[in-house]
Formats: C-alpha cells, sequence, structure tokens
C-alpha cells in the first residue's frame, strides 16, 4: 500500500467468535433453504442452509430476506464540496460552515470531491473524527511545469478584470469564463487556454516561463469518510492531462464503496493535439469507466459515489456526456432513481446561468438494493466577506444522498 494512503482503517472482525464456519461457501438458489428472524440474526437460520450474518454477502449463503430482516438501512452521501480557492467563490468563508453540515449528516459513507489543500485535508479529519473516526485519502503530485509564455500579457489583463468584476457577484471562475467573460477568453490562442485550465488560482503565470502544467499542484482532491473501520483501501489512477484523478476503493462492513470524480467536459479548452491515447475530454472520460468496473470485485456488492462528470440521455435536465453514464450502466451499475433533480443547479448562486444537470451520483452493483434518493446540502448560507453580506450555497455543487 503506497505511503501517501492516509488511512485510519482498521481489520475489521465480526462479531461471531472465530469469524464464519471454514466449510460454508456460496449456496445455490435450490440449495438456499430457510429464512431470517429477528432472533437468528448474526447466526445461520433456524433448520436452514442459509445464514443471516454479516459474512453471508461475501461468502455468498444469505437467506433472501436476511437485508429487509436483519440490516439496518445505510445511508452514502457524495458531495463536491468546491473548495477551490481563487476558483469558487468565498472558500475561506464557505469551509467551516461545510464542515459543521457534514458533522449533521447521517450518513454512513461519506465520498468528498474538490478538497484540494492538504491543510483542508486535515482540518475535516480532525474536526469529524468523533462522526467519522475512519479517512481516507491519496496524495498525488505533479510538479511538471510549462517552461515558455502562453499568453498574451495584455489579453491575459482583460480577462482578468472581466473575471475579477463576475467573481464579485459570487460566481466560480469556471462559469464566469464560459459566460460572462466568454468573448475575452475566446480571443485566446489555444496553449493559453490550456494552461489557465491548470493555473485558475494564479492566471498570471501563464504570461511567464513558469506555469503549472497540472492544476492544484497534482492533488486529487478526493476524500473518503466513514463511520465503520475500512479494508482493503486502495487508489487507482486515470490516465490524464491537466488534473490528476482517480478512484478510492474500500471494503466497508462487507460491502465495496468507490469514490471518485471523473473528467470535465472541457469543451471550452481544447485538448492538446499531442500523441495521446485519446483525442478529447470525452474520450478522457469514457476510459475511466473502465478503471472503476476493473477496480472492485466484480461480483461483490460495490457502491459507486462522485461527481462523474456524465448524466444519463434524455432526462428532464441536462445530460452531461451520456455515453459515459451509458457505459456504466453496461458494466453493471445502476442509478434507480426516477425524478431527477439538478445537483449543479444554474439557480445556484455560485454557478449561476441557465445550465443545470446531475453529475453527482450515487450508483450500485451486484447489490440488489431500491435505494431512495434526495437532493442535500443546498440550503442558503449567509456569509460576510470582505465587509459584505451575501446569500450563497455551501457549493456549487449539491449533495446527493441515498438510502439502502
Amino acid at each position: 500500500m503506497p505511503r501517501a494512503l492516509l488511512l485510519s482503517a482498521l481489520f475489521a472482525v465480526g462479531c461471531v467468535a472465530g469469524g464464519p464456519d471454514a466449510d460454508r461457501g456460496p449456496l445455490g438458489k435450490a440449495d438456499r433453504t430457510g429464512t431470517c428472524a429477528v432472533d437468528t440474526c448474526g447466526g445461520q437460520s433456524s433448520g436452514g442452509s442459509c445464514f443471516c450474518d454479516e459474512f453471508c454477502d461475501k461468502i455468498g449463503d444469505c437467506c433472501d430476506n436476511k437485508r429487509d430482516t436483519c440490516d439496518e438501512p445505510l445511508e452514502a452521501l457524495t458531495y463536491n464540496a468546491g473548495l477551490a480557492r481563487g476558483a469558487v467563490t468565498f472558500t475561506e468563508e464557505r469551509l467551516p460552515h461545510v464542515i459543521d453540515a457534514l458533522r449533521g449528516t447521517e450518513a454512513d459513507v461519506v465520498c468528498l470531491q474538490e478538497v484540494w489543500d492538504d491543510d483542508d485535508v486535515e482540518l475535516i479529519a480532525e474536526s469529524l473524527t468523533e462522526v467519522y473516526p475512519h479517512s481516507a485519502t491519496e496524495k498525488t503530485s505533479n510538479g511538471s511545469r510549462f517552461f515558455f509564455p502562453q499568453c498574451n500579457p495584455i489579453e491575459l489583463f482583460t480577462l482578468n478584470g472581466c473575471v475579477t468584476d463576475c467573481q464579485a457577484q459570487g460566481k466560480s471562475v469556471f462559469d464566469c469564463v464560459a459566460n460572462d467573460c466568454k468573448p475575452d477568453y475566446d480571443e485566446l490562442g489555444d496553449s493559453c487556454k490550456m494552461c489557465l485550465a491548470a493555473n485558475t488560482t494564479s492566471p498570471a503565470l501563464c504570461s511567464l516561463p513558469a506555469a503549472r502544467k497540472v492544476a492544484w499542484s497534482g492533488r486529487n482532491g478526493l476524500m473518503m469518510l466513514s463511520k465503520q473501520p475500512m479494508d482493503s483501501v486502495s487508489y487507482a489512477p486515470f490516465d490524464t492531462l491537466l488534473l490528476e484523478r482517480g478512484v478510492i476503493t474500500a471494503e466497508i462492513g462487507g460491502l465495496y464503496y468507490q469514490c471518485t470524480h471523473m473528467s470535465a467536459d472541457l469543451s471550452s479548452v481544447p485538448y492538446p493535439a499531442e500523441d495521446r491515447a485519446f483525442s478529447s475530454w470525452a474520450e478522457e472520460q469514457l476510459a475511466q469507466v473502465d478503471v472503476i468496473s476493473d477496480s472492485a470485485p466484480p461480483n461483490s456488492c460495490t457502491v459507486l459515489l462522485g461527481d462523474l462528470n456524465t448524466g444519463p440521455e434524455g432526462a428532464a435536465i441536462h445530460s452531461e456526456l451520456p455515453a459515459s453514464f451509458d457505459s456504466l450502466l453496461r458494466s453493471g451499475f445502476s442509478e434507480p432513481w426516477t425524478d431527477r433533480e439538478c445537483t449543479h443547479c444554474g439557480s445556484n448562486p455560485l454557478v449561476g446561468g441557465d445550465h443545470s444537470s446531475q453529475i453527482d451520483h450515487v450508483m450500485y452493483r451486484n447489490c440488489g438494493v431500491t435505494p431512495d434518493y434526495a437532493v442535500t446540502l443546498d440550503g442558503a448560507l449567509d456569509i460576510e466577506a470582505d465587509g459584505d453580506k451575501h446569500t450563497t450555497r455551501l457549493s456549487d455543487h449539491y449533495g446527493l444522498r441515498s438510502v439502502f
């Protein structure tokens, strides 16, 4: 396990002395007799061959009604916290409120995205240790740089002035560039646009010979929190430009959970014309589905959480890169949420505009559950910044919770 893997995970053993019997094995439907009752939860069904304990999901000998009778409902939460100083407005002011909101959630497992700063990772873990004593992050790093100027200083100055005025309205730098400041942004060359995407917190570097090639110092921004101990924690990197991305996988309470943040549809940033395995951001994202699928056991219940930057085609809200969502479905994941709502919404003051999409997801594979879904962490937030009062939100994303 890499030394960079930060986790407070302990090996979890069952409450049944000595664990499961050595001769237990998977039961076929014809061999599965008996049912669970309240007094057999934690052991074998009375007079039957099937089991009602915590090991049966992994072994494959659960009674058909084990989940309904013996299992407490579990809640999973994905949340892009938008802790991106210089990019998503009011990061410093929002951070303590984000921590308080997470402390009040009832989720058993939380997948956070965009926790870019090492100090923020440490603060969140320490602040929530009583609620979530177990956490996992993978500290990736890539310090590669460009060594030649990328942007015309005059054009950069004009764009920066527009973005500064736009952010004063509470919008993120991404939405300012995509909407309010689009005419100025469109005047820039392709290499300049790529450089700015990697240096959102210090765009002036793109007119100097020292601009970063990878954003956020190569951090991936992922953080998984759990009430129960984590076992078999691993990290699988994606093949990406601009941002280091990947997926954390952990076994928690006999189930597998995955926390990820897939590549975004950066249509305003031309994909570099170099010797690459992919020719577009869409292709880069699509390849990540295979990494996610291969990172979890093929026959175990897996819960996939994260800002996937993709969504189903035909939804009432805008569909982002639906080919990747379809690929996730083909690989066995599902998200049976009928009345979908946006999680990245134009009505959010940190976003603005008319573009709304559901790109944050909780998906299931091999779980045999019918989960409930609800958008959360979406309430108004009153803050004071630079002497002015603002009504905003906790993040430019809303959370998505699922109970199963």
